[in-house]
């Protein structure tokens, strides 16, 4: 969360001829928020869900996703992932351990 607190802070703001005071005010400029959460179906197969919201000053955006991870072997996994929002997306993701180092 970003916070604009210069008012608190700005001496010029009382004027003796004004017969009202202004009141301070504290500003949030910006704001983000992230969530994954991870849901295991089987052994081998794991869906993740997951969304970030992320807003400054008054424009937001945000995505939801979901993916699938599917173990190959015990040396490999696949995953295949939808994201969803601001903008549409696809993703392809493999890994292989190849040694042991």
């Amino acid at each position: 969360m970003g916070i604009n607190a210069s008012e608190l802070f700005d001496n010029d703001w009382e004027d003796d001829d004004i017969d009202y005071r202004t009141s301070r005010s504290i500003e949030i400029s910006s704001m983000s928020i992230a969530q994954t959460v991870e849901c295991p179906l089987t052994v081998k197969d794991t869906v993740v869900l997951g969304g970030n919201l992320d807003t400054r000053n008054g424009i937001g955006q945000g995505m939801f996703s979901v993916m699938w991870r599917r173990l190959v072997s015990d040396k490999g996994w696949a995953e295949l992932d939808f994201h969803f929002g601001s903008a549409l997306g696809l993703g392809v993701t493999g890994f292989r351990q190849l040694t042991q180092r």
